[in-house]
């Protein structure tokens, strides 16, 4: 695992703008400790990345080179070839390098397709503007607070016990796609400490958008008044964690 003091100056403020990162289009996120940066496609489907595998010093060449060089591996290549790519480039270019691949990822998105999935992407984007709304969008590289968390976290064991309800009455694909569901939910319980309000907001967005499109009829519920609820008393900070929420009743409505 590397560490900062160990890399120079140049190489971590190079760095320093992608810490944290997160847009509609890629977020940001050191997953192997040994590389100095990874920048993933939001779409969780889609291989498309962008990483800084390591850094060597070399002699300057000429006035504009930095006497750095970088090793990237991307994916796209280009708008001709959507395979990975490996280069040494000087670290002068990287934000050069880096911008294209945004601008590839970006005309990936907007290109219709037969493969897209228009349903699931306009639940997401509801949700995620209703969440993102509620939220606001300060301090989005922050996580939530403990009190916070612990309503979301008492929100996402209510959603994994209705999942577990409408199981029972599902055919075998339907209770295959809603395991995948509780799945991601318990995975976002446990990291949700260390995840930013960014991304849980993405995330649950993603959720709540899998189970809309199932038809199961307790998100309806949830969408409206339950998850007025919660939000309300995560932003007024009025929340006793020391009592358990008592939403259920929403979902039999």
């Amino acid at each position: 695992m590397k560490r900062k003091n160990v890399l120079p100056l140049i190489i971590l403020q190079k760095l320093a703008p992608f810490v944290g990162k997160e847009t509609d289009i890629y977020f940001s996120e050191l997953r192997n400790k040994d590389l100095l940066l990874q920048v993933f496609d939001k779409d969780e489907k889609s291989d498309f990345h962008f990483f800084i595998k390591e850094y060597k010093k070399i002699e300057s060449v000429s006035s504009s080179s930095s006497g750095h060089r970088v090793y990237l591996e991307y994916q796209p290549e280009s708008a001709m070839n959507p395979n990975l790519r490996n280069i040494w480039i000087d670290v002068n270019s990287l934000d050069k390098y880096f911008q294209n691949w945004v601008n590839l990822i970006k005309q990936y998105n907007e290109t219709p397709s037969f493969y897209d999935d228009p349903i699931l992407e306009n639940y997401e984007k509801e949700y995620f503007t209703d969440f993102e709304e509620s939220f606001g969008t300060e301090d989005q590289q922050e996580p939530f607070s403990i009190q916070q968390q612990l309503v979301l976290d008492q929100l996402f064991t209510i959603l994994k016990i209705e999942i577990s309800k409408q199981s029972e009455n599902k055919t075998d694909e339907q209770k295959a796609q809603l395991q995948i569901v509780e799945q991601e939910i318990t995975e976002l319980q446990e990291n949700i400490h260390l995840t930013t309000k960014a991304k849980v907001i993405s995330k649950t967005s993603k959720i709540f958008a899998k189970i809309s499109k199932m038809g199961i009829r307790f998100v309806k519920e949830l969408g409206t008044e339950a998850k007025k609820y919660v939000i309300k008393k995560i932003i007024e900070g009025t929340f006793d964690y020391t009592k358990t929420i008592d939403i259920t009743s929403y979902f039999n409505q």
